[in-house]
């Protein structure tokens, strides 16, 4: 401090070494205590539009919770009761003495289970898909969704080669690239939402389920129904009564399933189409 001349008493402020025109203090603690206030506030996070803090400085993408859309949990509902049903309506073109004839591995559960299984895993997947659908600016929705319409398709077609066209070999492969859109649907859901791909999980044991025992009565059955040297053996090896099973069979067939997706053969005679 440099001292009054004229008033010893009275000090005047000397200039600071640092000073600077362009700076108004030297320091920081030069500085009144409303504006080191000013500037320690001035470092927080500070509230956006949305009412959340932003750590980063940036505008923040969250949201409020999504509105319910009930509307959208009645139509995923919907796909996944007809899809339940086409499934069920294909298996039953394949009963019969088709799906008798085969050898069905141990592990396979009692028939009265598929259904129950079906309804829960399916009814699971509405849930999922609702909850994945009503994020409309979720990154991700649009690749989920097209993802949830490939497995719908993949899924009657399974039930379509396995039963209806009595193709188990086909409906293998089929089926292997039902469980991967599966993997990459789980992925996609967990992304929206991880509620959504905790609740398809379900799905993929019961699919890997039903793969193994596809894998079992293709390797202990062959691709397509008993052949022709088997059944010559469970008629006592005589063509004629071959012929005449065959004959009854086909008519078997012609009744209980009045239409056909091919012209399949059985035993070297080919199936009528009415």
């Amino acid at each position: 401090m440099s001292v009054n001349v004229l008033n010893p008493k009275i000090s005047e402020p000397r200039t600071p070494r640092n000073y600077h025109p362009s700076t108004r203090y030297d320091s920081p603690f030069t500085k009144p205590a409303a504006e080191r206030i000013q500037d320690r506030m001035s470092l927080l996070p500070q509230p956006s539009k949305t009412g959340f803090l932003n750590m980063n400085d940036e505008p923040t993408h969250r949201e409020a919770t999504p509105p319910p859309r009930y509307d959208l949990l009645a139509l995923c509902s919907g796909a996944s009761f007809l899809l339940l049903a086409l499934g069920g309506w294909l298996t039953s073109l394949g009963l019969g003495p088709w799906y008798d004839a085969l050898r069905l591995p141990p592990f396979q559960p009692p028939a009265w289970v598929f259904t129950p299984m079906w309804t829960i895993v399916l009814s699971l997947l509405a849930v999922a898909t609702w909850l994945v659908g009503r994020e409309p600016h979720a990154p991700g929705r649009g690749r989920a969704l097209a993802l949830y319409g490939a497995q719908c398709v993949l899924n009657a077609g399974w039930s379509l080669l396995f039963f209806s066209l009595q193709r188990p070999d086909a409906a293998l492969w089929e089926l292997l690239v039902l469980n991967a859109v599966l993997v990459a649907m789980i992925a996609a859901y967990w992304r929206v939402s991880r509620l959504a791909g905790l609740l398809i999980t379900p799905y993929l044991a019961w699919l890997l389920l039903a793969t193994a025992i596809n894998v079992w009565v293709v390797q202990n059955n062959g691709p397509a129904a008993p052949t022709p040297g088997a059944a010559l053996r469970n008629n006592g090896g005589s063509p004629s009564s071959l012929i005449a099973t065959e004959a009854d069979h086909r008519v078997q067939t012609t009744r209980s399933k009045p239409f056909l997706a091919a012209d399949l053969r059985v035993g070297g005679l080919p199936r009528q189409q009415p």
